[in-house]
């Protein structure tokens, strides 16, 4: 479907109507001032000599227009173009002033042009001179255009000062939101090929979050395209590893996309900042790293996986490793349009990279489809010779995955791709059939002669980047010139409302399973689902590989050791699916308790708060204490079964889970649960400020932390403020009731603490708290004692 061209918004287009209107009716006046004598009383005073309101007015829209134009615009076109139309501007305003300006001695056009250029360069001593000469009074377009000449100068400026300091005001930014705890999405390393994805990643943003690119190179158009997405751009040295590596905002992440074409120095880059602790206290932030073969992104991924948490890996290397590559992005776009057409049957013709990502593709809607009990996916035939090896090799790799590897069946055909191949493939009803032709270096005529042969087979031929008739794919193209022939290059553009990477396909995926168009705000299809609602289903999968990790005795993974597939199916029962993927009752009832309570937290921070089910009002009838829910079968089945619906989504696209070693498995047991008790002296600060552990470590707090003292006469600490509003209540004036659970375990020795403020080390008696964002910080043995009381369950 084409797509509706971009609508004008309607004020600017009358805003810009009125400006020239006016503008051209001063100039009328200014070269023939007789017309005002014409006019009504009321309308003549605007335009007539030494008129105050008619420069104000004028101004005013001169001054709007320039607002109007300059807002929102991420590249230099705009400005340049905004400069030259307010010098045209007050060109001919000049001209029309100045065009009666002559005698015997200065010439009537020439005159007028010199008097304009002066004043347009600041000097309007000439034309003041000539207008005297000529005895005539001073229009009001004088005084117009020569504070629009003086706009367009400061303009020209501005913007110059602006794209020579742009780097700087870019790292002011960001310090200014990360003090005021704001996260980071950092992007490292784009091209041109990857720019698309930052558009996407910028659509998918969290309100919390800012979008920051960290390049090299700053003027490459791809860059100039991310500042246009509303991106900040740190310029960095690679080569100085320890330069950029260390920046703060690495401390800051909720996510991190590496996206430069070189997948080795994507992962190199990853060593980096793992080796330097580069995430917050969060177990597995999510990181997408580029790598294009998809077999190679598919084995480094299980290979990334199988690495359980331990001593031996670095404190800052805590990621949930996600692939994105060129080929994987224009498969998930083909296929889209190939089950469009209704097809039963995909024939693909070649053996390249691209091959191998439309299997993977295929195979991944395949498990939803099953879930949901929907129609099976078209089934894949590879034509080429050596084809039966590639389909060899599909098959392990999904089994070592642990996945079904004839879920759709993926056949193949050993022997070159022909049309008379084509002929026996092309069965039936030719509209079922798709054709895809991957290599570009395939005869050149067999696209269109497949065409002709059969005009209602949809065709699909990869050819090379920019080649004449080539588009995207997944956008309108021009009516085919033979049949259904459609000719496409690889790209990473992603059509608007659809996912970037395996993350946000599970956040879509999940809420789809729940989609009801006559359900409400919460329950409308993804791309009319309101970007609260979007936010919440990426929180579900992001707390998801949090407390996997966190609360059982098992890790991602992502290779055979897991537990053997088990199809799963809407209908079963939720502790089925759950027992399915190896976690006992006793852990699902904490996970799930942990994921309704970052619910209620996420909820919570967003106004929300606890009554009869409104969404206008922002009112739920869920947002209660898990005790609650837990006294209530109906809730805790809904709260399982969307906890099962997560992780079952997660299995599918590749992750799943593993029995942890057995040091892994006793460092959990040495966490209990304690309510937190007793009150607190707090006030809420709007500045940097300090403060000093009890080990004698200096501490930054940042503008809208909490001053947190036991009492008035003890050492302060500080509270990040979401973390204070969900962890204390009022009392009165300024003291403090401290509610809610974590979670606690000793320090061990030597052991370093990733705090909010940054690493703290912990002293011998200390306890480890850990709250339920994932946060912790330690607490001196005796205070431990006073403010946390073990809970029995």
């Amino acid at each position: 479907m084409t797509p509706d061209p971009p609508r004008r918004p309607v004020g600017r287009t009358v805003l810009t109507v009125v400006t020239i209107v006016v503008v051209g009716y001063l100039a009328l006046v200014a070269a023939r001032p007789s017309i005002l004598e014409g006019l009504p009383a009321a309308v003549s005073w605007f335009g007539s000599p030494y008129s105050v309101w008619s420069i104000v007015i004028a101004l005013v829209l001169v001054l709007s227009l320039t607002y109007v134009y300059t807002r929102g615009h991420g590249t230099s076109a705009a400005p340049i173009a905004l400069v030259a139309g307010l010098a045209a501007l007050s060109a001919v305003l000049g001209m029309a002033s100045y065009m009666r300006c002559h005698d015997g001695q200065h010439p009537a056009f020439f005159t007028a042009v010199i008097a304009t250029a002066k004043l347009m360069r600041g000097d309007a001593g000439y034309g003041s001179e000539c207008i005297a000469q000529a005895s005539i009074e001073t229009p009001v377009a004088v005084y117009v255009a020569q504070l629009t000449a003086l706009t367009a100068v400061v303009l020209s400026l501005v913007g110059v000062a602006i794209v020579l300091m742009r780097s700087r005001f870019d790292r002011l930014a960001i310090f200014i939101k990360t003090r005021l705890n704001r996260s980071v999405t950092a992007v490292v390393g784009i091209d041109d090929d990857s720019a698309p994805l930052v558009a996407a990643i910028a659509g998918a943003l969290s309100r919390r979050s800012i979008l920051v690119v960290v390049t090299g190179s700053p003027e490459r158009p791809c860059i100039v395209a991310a500042r246009a997405h509303g991106a900040r751009v740190v310029t960095v040295d690679f080569a100085r590893t320890d330069s950029w590596a260390s920046l703060r905002l690495f401390r800051k992440l909720d996510a991190l996309y590496l996206l430069d074409a070189n997948a080795t120095l994507n992962l190199t880059r990853l060593e980096v900042l793992s080796e330097v602790g580069a995430t917050n206290s969060r177990t597995r932030l999510p990181v997408v790293v580029r790598i294009d073969d998809p077999w190679q992104a598919a084995a480094w991924r299980a290979e990334q996986f199988d690495r359980a948490r331990s001593e031996a890996v670095p404190a800052g290397d805590r990621w949930a490793r996600d692939t994105v590559g060129i080929y994987e992005v224009t498969a998930r776009k083909l296929v889209d349009e190939i089950t469009d057409e209704g097809v039963e049957k995909i024939v693909i013709c070649g053996t390249s990279q691209l091959t191998l990502a439309l299997c993977a593709e295929l195979a991944a809607r395949q498990l939803d489809a099953d879930y949901h009990g929907n129609t099976p996916l078209p089934e894949a035939v590879l034509v080429d010779t050596g084809a039966d090896e590639v389909v060899a090799d599909h098959h392990r790799s999904r089994t070592e995955m642990g996945l079904p590897a004839e879920r759709p069946p993926v056949t193949a055909v050993d022997e070159p791709p022909t049309v008379s191949t084509m002929s026996g493939l092309i069965t039936g009803d030719p509209g079922k059939t798709a054709v895809v032709l991957v290599d570009t270096d395939l005869d050149p005529t067999l696209a269109t002669r497949i065409a002709m042969r059969y005009p209602k087979t949809p065709v699909f031929a990869h050819t090379a980047a920019h080649a004449v008739g080539t588009a995207p794919v997944g956008y309108a193209q021009a009516r085919p010139v033979v049949g259904r022939l459609h000719m496409f290059e690889t790209t990473m553009e992603i059509p608007d409302g659809q996912a970037h990477d395996s993350w946000e396909v599970a956040a879509r995926s999940i809420h789809e399973r729940y989609v009801n168009p006559d359900g409400g705000a919460a329950a409308q299809p993804w791309d009319r689902l309101d970007e609260f609602y979007r936010e919440s289903n990426r929180r579900q999968v992001a707390n998801a590989l949090w407390i996997v990790e966190t609360l059982s005795d098992r890790t991602w993974r992502s290779t055979a050791d897991a537990q053997p597939w088990v199809p799963g199916h809407s209908d079963a029962q939720p502790l089925d699916q759950l027992a399915a993927l190896g976690f006992d009752e006793a852990t699902v009832l904490r996970m799930a308790q942990a994921e309704h309570e970052d619910w209620c937290r996420f909820y919570r921070a967003n106004g929300w708060t606890h009554g009869k089910r409104d969404n206008g009002r922002k009112h739920h009838d869920y947002l209660v204490p898990w005790s609650e829910i837990e006294a209530d079968p109906a809730k805790v089945t809904r709260a399982l079964t969307s906890l099962a619906g997560t992780l079952t989504k997660l299995r599918e696209l590749g992750y799943q889970t593993a029995r942890k070693n057995d040091d892994d498995v006793s460092a959990i047991d040495d966490w209990q649960t304690f309510e937190r008790v007793g009150e607190v002296v707090a006030r809420q600060r709007f500045e940097d400020w300090t403060w000093t552990t009890s080990g004698g470590d200096a501490m930054t707090a940042g503008p809208g932390d909490w001053e947190v003292r036991t009492s008035p006469d003890d050492p302060v600490r500080s509270v990040r403020d979401d973390v204070f509003t969900a962890t204390y209540e009022l009392v009165d004036g300024d003291r403090y009731r401290r509610i809610g659970e974590v979670r606690a375990r000793p320090a061990h020795d030597g052991e370093i603490i990733d705090t909010l403020e940054g690493p703290v080390p912990a002293q011998p008696g200390d306890w480890v708290v850990e709250g339920g964002g994932g946060e912790q910080w330690p607490v001196p043995a005796d205070e431990f004692a006073l403010n946390y009381r073990p809970i029995t369950r």
